[in-house]
């Protein structure tokens, strides 16, 4: 068990360290994004600026977004939001006509600008894909813009990540022979998991303080360990069999009793023939000698 747990803790940590790389390869690329010198006309404008000068910034911004998502395949859309709501994006379009930036997400990047915001599936969200993907195929992330020239948070970067980049991170680790890792964010909802019948009776209230703990499921003995992200607030979350761990070291235990029986039976014979090779002379002589009586 203790070298179950050694292994597993090595595989969810080098999984980990490579989706906290992959999050922030694409903050990065929000940040270059945000100094564009075309993004910050964009995140400048009003409504009411003459629309040749809107037309030909937002052309500009519309081209910039249009090489990050076709030359980085993890990116399924980019948005921007400005703080007069003035919205651009090649692959979204505004489900209402509501205000963007009444949205919770937005309001969350503006009240907190200098950390990026990983918020999960897009569920109830006021724009959506023109491809029309599946909330559960993406994730978004979110960061506010601020203006150079007066530091002013005049804006937000939104960001739909296709669920692939966290399934080609974790899909080849193997615990066992049908132990798993999944990711979960800091609530303990899932993020990605694999098709497995054991997900949807995980409860979040098992995830506390302990990073290594048991539980039975459908009458098997699962052993749960996860590490955490301080960058991403997200659970890499590995799970096993116990029972699978223990099957092996009883079998180990099978052969073992089986080998020291066939020793045993072995020796026994073994120490019989000597036994006998020492008794036929002495039994011999004692004949020899009640003869010559």
């Amino acid at each position: 068990e203790k070298l179950a747990n050694e292994s597993a803790l090595h595989a969810i940590s080098q999984a980990n360290i490579s989706v906290e790389t992959s999050i922030r390869n694409m903050e990065n690329i929000m940040d270059i994004i945000a100094r564009n010198p075309h993004v910050l006309k964009f995140i400048r404008m009003k409504i009411v600026d003459p629309s040749d000068e809107r037309y030909e910034v937002e052309s500009n911004v519309r081209s910039l977004l249009a090489g990050f998502t076709q030359y980085y395949y993890d990116i399924e859309s980019i948005a921007i939001v400005n703080k007069n709501d003035l919205f651009i994006s090649n692959e979204m379009y505004k489900v209402e006509n509501d205000p963007l930036i009444d949205e919770d997400w937005y309001i969350k990047c503006i009240d907190n600008p200098d950390v990026l915001h990983i918020l999960g599936r897009p569920f109830g969200r006021n724009l959506t894909e023109y491809k029309k993907v599946s909330s559960d195929e993406i994730f978004s992330i979110a960061k506010a813009v601020r203006d150079p020239s007066n530091n002013e948070v005049s804006g937000v970067i939104l960001i739909d990540l296709r669920i692939k980049i966290l399934e080609n991170i974790i899909k080849d680790i193997q615990l066992g022979k049908s132990g798993f890792v999944y990711i979960a964010d800091s609530n303990g909802d899932v993020v990605y998991a694999p098709v497995n019948h054991v997900i949807p009776r995980i409860k979040r209230q098992w995830f506390s303080d302990e990073r290594v703990f048991n539980k039975y499921i459908l009458g098997q003995h699962y052993q749960f360990i996860y590490t955490s992200s301080f960058y991403t607030k997200w659970k890499v979350i590995g799970v096993f069999s116990l029972n699978e761990t223990l099957k092996e070291v009883v079998n180990i235990r099978n052969y073992t009793l089986v080998i020291l029986l066939v020793i045993s039976v072995i020796a026994l014979g073994l120490s019989f023939i000597l036994s006998s090779s020492i008794a036929k002379p002495i039994s011999k002589l004692r004949r020899l000698m009640k003869k010559a009586e």
